[in-house]
């Protein structure tokens, strides 16, 4: 076996992106085509099989370098849009925050205001205690009333027995 890039008297082309095909890649090369079922005898059927395989590859990492540019994109739209998002939900937040500012103002309004019915309430509450005092006095003025009725409508009674018969005069 002369030298590694030969084998049996036929020389392996080599081009200039290419590395030295040696003994050992020839035998990997026949190894992984014969598992396929595919018989290789020479060389040049090798090399043939190879730059097929190689060709297989070099397209594969076309693929996979398109896909994950495909990625890097999608990624990027996400990053940009969550980016986005992320702002305007901040906005929205720091408004929000404006909101419950105000809000709040206005709750120590309705805490004064709530106060001021609360005194408010209280004194009506001392009105409504006067109202059924007056109230209970009346009752008591009334209930004299009635005493006082009853002893007239007794005194009424027992002045007219004390009082003589009436004369009768007949026209007749």
């Amino acid at each position: 076996m002369g030298s590694p890039s030969e084998h049996h008297g036929e020389r392996i082309v080599e081009q200039d992106d290419e590395r030295l095909f040696t003994h050992r890649d020839f035998q990997r090369v026949i190894a992984i085509i014969r598992s396929a079922d595919d018989e290789i005898t020479t060389v040049r059927e090798a090399s043939v099989a190879f730059r097929g395989i190689r060709e297989q590859l070099a397209i594969m990492t076309r693929v996979f370098a398109a896909s994950v540019a495909l990625a890097i994109g999608c990624f990027s739209y996400l990053f940009l849009t969550t980016n986005e998002l992320t702002k305007a939900v901040t906005r929205l937040d720091e408004r929000l925050a404006g909101v419950d500012g105000r809000f709040n103002g206005v709750d120590k309004r309705l805490d004064g205001v709530d106060k001021r019915l609360d005194v408010v309430d209280k004194r009506l509450d001392g009105l409504d205690q006067r109202f059924d005092a007056v109230d209970g006095r009346f009752d008591g003025v009334d209930k004299r009333f009635d005493a006082l009725d009853t002893r007239l409508d007794a005194l009424t009674s027992a002045i007219g027995r004390l009082q003589p018969p009436q004369k009768q005069t007949s026209l007749e």
